[in-house]
């Protein structure tokens, strides 16, 4: 992230990231801009919650 200016203005440059080779991404989150990088663990982790939910509503559904 850098500012550029030049004799017409300024501008901020993000680097918006690479997700094929290095997965990374741009995220902003209260105003604040900052780079993302994905990590397995994350997919883990979100996978769990999600097959936690569907247990939970197989239960309820067959109890």
């Amino acid at each position: 992230m850098r500012e550029v200016e030049n004799e017409f203005g300024k501008v901020m440059y993000l680097n918006s990231g690479d997700w094929v080779e290095n997965l990374t991404a741009l995220k902003y989150k209260k105003e604040k801009w900052s780079i993302y990088q994905y990590k397995k663990t994350d997919y883990i982790d979100h996978e769990k919650k999600e097959d936690t939910i569907i247990n939970d509503i197989v239960t309820k559904i067959l109890s």
